[in-house]
């Protein structure tokens, strides 16, 4: 790849060991191939630091550190990624998704010759090896579910303006990167790829993803993101109701062989299901889910070691 062609930027705070990994993974073939890697962090500590300074300290030019504070928003980070960055393209990766650039290279590099928005890799349906799209209806029913997922999309550098940017995340706040780009997709032409490929593994160190582990798996699924979708242009208003339920219906969402999983990590509550009554209802009540929303009530009742009992039983990942 030519200079300044393709970026990889990996939001961190705290995961060392995540980065440590990653990076012997993936630094030697990101330089084979002039692809950048942007670290930006906000840990409590200097450890990820360290490691990434003994990387560049050790001759690795295509590897940048940026420090922030450890109490900022992480959607900063996410905006210093895709707005303004300075490259053709930018990869929005997260540090639990070690990247396959052997495997996906080539492909990448002929994609970008076509000016794509985005380039998406589906690994969720595996249903078809390669799909166009340029009708953001088709996209929106069709790859909603796939694009929500961290790390799989690459964004066309410029896609993201700031000011644009700015009245975006009044709308859609922690989700400007998926309802954004709907946002924009309603105004002008789209050009977007998805194609089905291995195009990373999971980080061995990963635990599991952070908004489920902090949880907030109910303020994401029920409320957030619904809201998300109903704040998108009028454009979408047809499939509004049918794209706000796909993400709750995902592999490890709400579903009833989840909950006893999802009550041991904490993100079901009597606290969390009373302050989200409405949402979870209404979900429940449009079959979003296969359960009464008052199911949640009774379960946030379960003592926690039980629920991880229950889990090994009844969830499967």
């Amino acid at each position: 790849m030519q200079e300044k062609q393709l970026m990889i930027g990996i939001p961190t705070k705290d995961h060392p060991r995540y980065i440590q990994f990653y990076l012997s993974r993936v630094l030697d073939e990101a330089k084979t191939y002039s692809i950048d890697l942007h670290i930006l962090d906000s840990s409590e500590s200097d450890l990820t630091e360290h490691i990434v300074r003994q990387k560049i300290a050790q001759g690795y030019s295509n590897l940048y550190y940026h420090r922030y504070d450890a109490d900022l928003l992480p959607e900063k980070k996410i905006k210093d990624i895709l707005v303004d960055s300075g490259y053709e393209y930018v990869w929005l990766c997260g540090d639990g998704a070690v990247l396959y650039l052997d495997n996906v290279v080539p492909f990448i590099s002929k994609e970008m010759e076509k000016g794509r928005d985005l380039i998406v890799f589906n690994f969720i349906d595996r249903k078809e090896r390669y799909l166009e799209y340029t009708d953001p209806i088709k996209l929106i029913t069709e790859q909603w579910m796939v694009l929500t997922l961290y790390g799989g999309t690459i964004y066309k550098g410029d896609l993201f303006l700031e000011e644009e940017w700015n009245k975006l995340f009044s709308l859609y706040t922690a989700n400007v990167p998926l309802g954004g780009i709907f946002d924009i997709f309603a105004r002008r032409p789209m050009n977007v790829v998805v194609v089905d490929t291995e195009f990373c593994i999971n980080n061995v160190y990963k635990e599991g993803s952070t908004w489920v582990k902090s949880g907030r798996f109910l303020q994401a699924v029920v409320d957030r993101m619904p809201a998300a979708v109903n704040r998108l242009p009028g454009l979408y208003d047809p499939v509004k109701e049918q794209v706000a339920r796909i993400f709750s219906r995902g592999k490890v969402m709400l579903l009833p062989s989840n909950l006893w999983w999802l009550r041991a990590d904490d993100n079901i509550t009597l606290k969390k299901s009373f302050k989200y009554r409405r949402q979870i209802r209404a979900a429940t009540g449009a079959k979003v889910t296969d359960f009464h929303y008052m199911l949640l009530w009774v379960i946030s009742l379960v003592p926690k070691k039980t629920a991880k009992k229950m889990t090994n039983i009844f969830w499967y990942p």
